[in-house]
């Protein structure tokens, strides 16, 4: 992290951005989601800053717009007539009380147009949101005759829905909103909200179940347990950092049928590859097959307390369920185990665990554990995005880019920009590109909420703000231009030092460099001369060139 250029960059993957793009990628969220939470916690007004474009405008008012659904459906529910009695008495069928209808904020959608008119204000976002569809007959809802249940984030609000279908004919029998700016199945847990606020202490629960759908969440509610859902979806690396940010120990449920050992797996590989410390514990529990949480809480709470209180290590529970585990008798069935135990062990980034994960898939195929562990020491590692910068770029370039990513208006300085693009490589190209945008304006940032009050406050402000907003649009404006370089090394070696912070120390560096690819240009010429000879336009070109070499060396010497 450097708080200074506002910029992150990971040495192991390669990632990096600004704190927003920073929020994206930990969080698997869009930028109007994290752009509008982070707007709330400061208190700013996004609206000034939005672009007119439809698409952006829609994103913005796609969290009012499934307030307000959101909002509508749960009176709907508590509305009389024969509709929502529907609802209530599939409700009270699964012994959903009226606490859990409030705690969840369960909703209904009935048939008709009320839906769509009472709506009518966000129909475009709700269309977009993928709440009403618009047909060649009119606006129509999808969620009609389905009960409602909003998928909040982990602040409460609403940003998505999911509807189950009151009818058995009526398909799917699961509907949710559309992936949208705000809501990704891959990114959110349904009830992970609800949870914390019944029994978390201090922001964090103590253990969690993580359930296949959203009435096995409801029904471990019933027993006073907390849980969540992961929509139907495979567990995701952003949803496991759900966990680790906000539970102490988690115990996944699964059915005991071939889909629930395939979601064994699937959340024991990720484990594997992503759990770095030991803090949060994991484990599982299967369920005898045709049996779900919901019906086993519903027929037997005591009972299923019981099996929660014996979870399975999670670690040996994927091994020992691998499709390659079935034949352990055979030298050829425990050589594919092995080597599928081999390849998942891989990809596990913490020591530890890769070292008891070699050890138990060498204790069930009864192999000696240094076999498998020097057939692991074999197989490539691509793990890193890092590599060591071999002929990337000069120290002089990486010292110059350090400064100017931090003292942007410097690279005023830069001049002989077609010599530099010539002769230069990937970055101080991207250099140059940035340096004729920013010194243009085309980078500037619009001023803040906070600029704005100081302007009023003292319009003398006005040249200094100017001077920042260039400066603080030209810094992001490089980092994101450095981050996206072809080469992953030179970014590593940006980001190994601290920037150098003289100004005299960048014009004597921009001077070497001039210095030097004018000298690679003559060199061209001469060796152009040696085999053709040089035409007139050559040889004004060799004599200007000269010239910018010999006062970049004295610039260089007298600096």
């Amino acid at each position: 992290m450097s708080p200074g250029r506002q910029f992150y960059y990971c040495f192991g993957c390669g990632a990096s951005g600004n704190a927003l793009d920073f929020m994206m990628a930990f969080t698997g969220r869009s930028f109007i989601a994290v752009a509008q939470d982070l707007a709330e916690d400061v208190g700013i007004d996004l609206k000034p800053y939005l672009r007119s474009a439809k698409k952006e405008q829609l994103d913005f008012q796609m969290l009012p717009a499934m307030k307000a659904a959101n909002d509508y459906f749960v009176q709907e529910l508590s509305r009389p007539g024969d509709h929502a009695r529907t609802a209530l008495e599939y409700l009270a069928s699964r012994s959903i009380p009226l606490e859990m209808i409030e705690r969840f904020s369960l909703g209904f959608a009935g048939y008709g147009k009320h839906t769509v008119d009472n709506l009518v204000e966000h129909q475009a976002a709700l269309i977009e949101g993928g709440v009403l569809e618009q047909s060649e007959r009119g606006v129509f809802s999808l969620f009609r005759d389905r009960l409602v249940m909003p998928v909040r984030d982990m602040k409460g609000k609403p940003i998505g829905l999911s509807g189950r279908t009151l009818r058995a004919d009526a398909k799917p029998k699961y509907r949710n909103s559309k992936e949208s700016a705000l809501f990704s199945r891959n990114s959110v847990l349904y009830g992970l909200y609800e949870s914390l606020k019944a029994f978390g202490n201090q922001n964090r629960l103590e253990r969690l179940f993580i359930v296949e759908g959203q009435f096995d969440v409801i029904a471990h509610h019933l027993i006073n347990l907390a849980a969540a859902a992961a929509m139907g979806s495979s567990m995701s690396v952003h949803q496991l950092r759900l966990l680790l940010r906000y539970t102490k120990h988690v115990t996944f449920i699964f059915d005991g049928d071939a889909a629930g050992i395939k979601a064994l797996v699937q959340v024991g590989s990720l484990l594997l590859e992503n759990i770095t410390d030991h803090e949060v514990v994991f484990d599982v529990i299967l369920l005898p097959e045709g049996e779900d949480p919901h019906s086993l809480v519903i027929k037997d709470p005591e009972a299923y307390q019981g099996i929660l209180a014996q979870p399975l290590d999670w670690l040996d529970a994927m091994l020992h369920n691998l499709p390659e585990a079935k034949d352990l008798v055979s030298d050829r069935g425990r050589a594919e185990f092995a080597s599928k135990a081999i390849e998942l062990i891989h990809e596990t980034r913490d020591p530890l665990l890769r070292h008891q994960a070699l050890e138990r898939a060498a204790s069930i195929c009864g192999m000696p554990v240094e076999a498998l562990r020097e057939r692991l020491v074999s197989m490539p590692t691509a793990r890193s995005a890092y590599v060591k910068p071999e002929n990337v770029l000069n120290d002089n370039a990486l010292r110059l880019t350090r400064i100017l990513w931090d003292e942007p208006l410097w690279a005023e300085d830069m001049i002989h920009d077609e010599l530099w693009k010539a002769e230069g490589d990937e970055l101080i190209q991207t250099l140059v590109d940035w340096k004729v945008e920013m010194l243009k304006g085309e980078l500037d940032l619009l001023p803040s909420h906070e600029d704005h009050l100081k302007l009023e406050e003292n319009p003398y402000y006005a040249p200094k703000l100017e001077v920042q907003c260039r400066q603080r649009g030209a810094a992001a404006s490089l980092g994101r231009r450095l981050g996206g370089l072809q080469n992953p090394a030179m970014m590593a070696a940006l980001m190994r030092d601290e920037p150098e912070t003289s100004r005299s120390t960048a014009q004597h560096l921009i001077q070497h460099i001039t210095g030097v690819f004018a000298a690679q240009a003559m060199q061209k010429l001469s060796n152009k001369a040696a085999l053709t000879g040089l035409t007139s336009d050559d040889q004004m070109v060799f004599a200007n060139l000269h010239k910018i070499r010999r006062e970049s060396v004295i610039r260089t010497k007298n600096a």
